[in-house]
């Protein structure tokens, strides 16, 4: 089934069909504009240039430009949405869908081939292959565009190039970098929350990365009964210090539930293969087939400015290896781990290894899917901010592994909200990290950022509406459908056991579903999906 994409946020740019100049998902915002959606960068261009493609841009994007000579692409700095890219003698292809662009390019007659070390990673039972762990992909000429970099594909010879970003704030410091976060978001949320009004939902819990979120938020100076505050009840501490962080700011968590305008069950099953076969393999529903008039705060992209892993990359492999007993599985995945080390040269006997590689990969590849998330409400990430990644490059080794960032942003924006502990003892910071913070920004000012937000342009047309359906076949129905239509064609060409396949279906039918239960599922749909496609080589 091939769903009609229009108005989903999906897109694939090729040398088959250049209608458009321009494509374009996703939040992008700078000091003067907030652009949301294609529709709002049509919006932008009425009167604008189009944005220049090397300035610093923040947001949760991707976007192409197609000139007379030359294509542009690239996603934001921390490449939340993913593209995938094609080059092959004279054809060029660019989507954010990795099962779309394979789906285009075998329609017009490309010849693709499975990367089979991809494959047998699939194999490998760990939470590093639930998602992409590089920048290959299961079909060997589709790669992955970099984040942080701009690709650019000459029209005439086919030939292309991956340039980095320019740097920002280049000759200005750390506390320079910080201000700037703090000053771009602070404008960002008070627009934003501001614009949508009762349509903003915050994840608040009792971690760091929600409280970064809350602070900015705080600070921006907004109406916090506008604001749709969620958190679980069942997961640790968390709501008791929710609770505790409502009662102090005086706003209240509501966990409201919205109603979304949907399509047919199978167009939503085949918009979530859009969004996450063959990249993400937990299975997360869309609510819609059009992205949503909702605004969702989330502390995403938290995690790099920490280390993540605890450990270098070389023993981290052998952790994994302990778990996996098939060795040509844990070869295929050595290889191409290696290779995504060796790509950002990341020496894999340093913990800063993995610091690069959750930076480059994991992050993106795990927080990423911002077309599929959008189907449910706009992802809004304020830690994912080229000035934290300015600022992230100036602290020394011990710095970035403890996490001194995010205490030196609490400390020097809104210190208050660290007056309540965090959910875990260790998130908690003493009165040593604290005094080492005050020598790298300084003494506290309190009305450091207390003058009024500026108010920005927001760029913004609602998609066309779909009615909400009713379908007696379920999205979960559909999943185990294809499962069952897959699993013949995978196990003729030993890609996976009649084995694989059956553990694959009694996870499915456990009566205790969450998203995990599907990953191995997906894995399998994800290779099936491939071989149902014509010109697709063993």
């Amino acid at each position: 089934m091939n769903t009609d994409i229009q108005g989903t946020g999906f897109y694939v740019a090729s040398s088959f069909s250049e209608q458009n100049s321009y494509y374009f998902s996703g939040t992008m915002f700078d000091d003067k504009s907030i652009i949301i959606g294609e529709r709002g960068l049509g919006l932008y261009l009425q009167n604008n240039d189009f944005p220049d493609l090397y300035s610093p841009l923040d947001g949760r994007f991707s976007l192409v430009k197609i000139n007379t000579e030359n294509v542009l692409a690239r996603t934001d700095i921390f490449g939340q949405d993913i593209l995938f890219y094609y080059i092959k003698n004279n054809v060029w292809a660019i989507s954010n869908s990795f099962i779309l662009l394979c789906r285009h390019l075998t329609f017009n007659g490309e010849q693709l081939q499975l990367d089979h070390d991809q494959i047998d990673i699939l194999k490998v039972r760990h939470g590093v292959t639930q998602q992409l762990v590089s920048n290959d992909t299961l079909i060997h000429s589709i790669k992955v565009l970099p984040r942080n970099k701009v690709l650019k594909i000459m029209k005439g010879n086919t030939t292309f190039s991956l340039s980095d970003l320019p740097p920002v704030l280049q000759n200005q410091s750390y506390i320079d970098a910080l201000d700037h976060f703090f000053k771009r978001t602070i404008d960002v949320n008070y627009t934003l929350i501001n614009y949508f009004e009762d349509r903003v939902t915050v994840d608040i819990t009792g971690g760091v990365d929600s409280r970064v979120v809350l602070a900015t938020i705080l600070a921006s100076g907004v109406d916090l009964s506008k604001i749709n505050f969620m958190c679980g009840k069942g997961v640790g501490d968390d709501y008791k210090v929710a609770t505790k962080l409502a009662d102090k700011y005086g706003f209240t968590i509501t966990n409201k539930s919205y109603i979304y305008g949907q399509g047919s069950q199978e167009d939503l099953y085949d918009l979530w293969k859009l969004g996450n076969l063959g990249v993400y393999f937990p299975v997360y529903f869309p609510s819609s087939s059009r992205p949503q008039t909702l605004i969702h705060y989330h502390g995403a992209c938290g995690e790099c400015f920490r280390d993540f892993y605890l450990l270098p990359a070389n023993k981290f492999m052998d952790n994994v290896a302990k778990g996996v007993s098939n060795q040509s599985n844990l070869y295929a995945l050595n290889r191409k781990f290696g290779k995504a080390l060796s790509e950002i040269e990341a020496p894999v006997n340093k913990i800063a290894s993995m610091i690069d590689y959750y930076w480059n990969y994991r992050s993106r590849f795990h927080v990423g899917r911002s077309t599929h998330r959008n189907l449910s409400e706009y992802y809004v990430t304020p830690m994912a901010s080229i000035y934290l990644a300015r600022a992230f490059e100036e602290l020394n080794q011990l710095e970035k592994e403890k996490g001194s960032l995010v205490l030196d942003l609490f400390l020097r924006c809104y210190p208050d909200v660290l007056g309540i502990p965090f959910d875990e003892e260790e998130k908690n910071y003493s009165e040593a990290d604290i005094n080492e913070s005050l020598k790298r920004i300084g003494s506290l000012d309190k009305n450091k950022f207390s003058q009024v937000p500026c108010k920005l342009e927001v760029f913004y047309e609602l998609e066309p509406r779909q009615q909400r359906t009713e379908n007696d076949v379920s999205m979960f129905d559909l999943l185990i459908l294809d499962l069952e239509k897959y699993s013949k064609t995978v196990t003729e060409f030993n890609l996976f056991t009649t084995e694989e396949v059956q553990s694959a279906m009694n996870d499915l039918k456990k009566s205790s579903w969450n998203a995990r239960l599907g990953i191995n599922a997906s894995k399998i749909i994800s290779v099936g999906e491939l071989l149902s496609l014509k010109n697709i080589e063993l």
